[in-house]
């Protein structure tokens, strides 16, 4: 196989630079809530919402008691240079943990008219009082991160040249005569897990085990998995003596973290951190909270303080 050919060159991956919008959040000024001033002075902080943007919600920091708040904060956007997109800005009061935040006011701004590759600073104005300055710059990429091709990029090309010899090495060693002759019969063998949590995990679990016993589990290339098979194979790849280690050896620190008191999860700094990053998450983006905080539940029981 000629892992040198790229079919990039006979069939063309459409593709076109995108758009790059900062955002700096500077400052706000006279921030009201009206009479209810006397009671309570605002915590404020500041929306943006771009529909036509992946990941198009972001929020800055509230401050706390501060009618007049700096807050210099930046963000990125990344927009389609053939659709119209329009900035949302909503000036918001922090009212956690009890109640939900409330809308102080909010404004658009229509980014096509900003002039490409200069800074440009705006004023909003909401309720006729309290102000938000913004500056704001949009470019065109120029050096885009994802690379267009249909082929490997150079370093999956190295690791595959690089694990063919050792696949080649372990298939002789299971198959003996029958095994590849050089590395050009040797052939790209993947293993895959489904999901379904611990169930999936366990399952994995066994299955890479017998498959190391048997010899096969050294004859594949790559080895992947959905949601409860990707816990497994991120404990095992994070643990501090794998490749040297067998899986199977890594069967009873399983285990022990499944067999673990659940009870943990109940402590007050638990359930305070994991209500921290749903309040936090439900911010950027409007969607529903369970399976992240499942996904941590899992992390912390299987990985702990290896997760980084």
């Amino acid at each position: 196989m000629d892992i040198g050919f790229d079919p990039y060159q006979i069939f063309e991956v459409e593709h076109r630079p995108c758009l790059i919008l900062e955002v700096k959040v500077v400052r706000g000024r006279n921030i009201t809530l009206g009479w209810r001033d006397y009671v309570d002075t605002p915590d404020p902080y500041v929306k943006l919402f771009i529909r036509t943007a992946p990941e198009g919600r972001r929020q800055t920091k509230s401050r706390e008691n501060d009618i007049n708040p700096v807050w210099d904060e930046n963000f990125t956007f990344l927009l389609n240079d053939t659709e119209t997109n329009e900035l949302e800005i909503w000036l918001m009061e922090d009212n956690s943990p009890l109640m939900y935040d409330e809308i102080v006011g909010s404004a658009k701004f229509d980014l096509g008219n900003l002039t490409r590759d200069r800074w440009h600073k705006k004023t909003f104005v909401f309720n006729e009082v309290s102000e938000v300055d913004i500056e704001m710059k949009i470019s065109l990429d120029q050096k885009p991160t994802l690379r267009y091709s249909l082929c490997l990029c150079e370093q999956e090309k190295s690791f595959l040249t690089r694990r063919k010899v050792k696949v080649m090495e372990a298939m002789k060693q299971l198959l003996g005569e029958k095994g590849p002759k050089n590395v050009d019969e040797v052939p790209t063998i993947g293993i895959i897990g489904s999901g379904g949590g611990f169930r999936a995990m366990v399952g994995l679990s066994g299955a890479v085990k017998g498959l190391y016993d048997a010899g096969i589990f050294q004859c594949a290339t790559y080895l992947c998995g959905l949601s409860g098979s990707s816990w497994y194979i991120s404990t095992l790849y994070s643990h501090p003596n794998w490749p040297k280690m067998a899986p199977g050896d890594m069967q009873d620190e399983l285990k022990n973290n499944i067999d673990s008191s659940i009870l943990w999860l109940l402590k007050p700094q638990t359930v305070y951190r994991y209500m921290d990053n749903i309040m936090k998450k439900s911010g950027r983006r409007p969607t529903g909270q369970v399976l992240p905080t499942f996904w941590s539940h899992g992390r912390e029981t299987l990985l702990g303080n290896r997760f980084d």
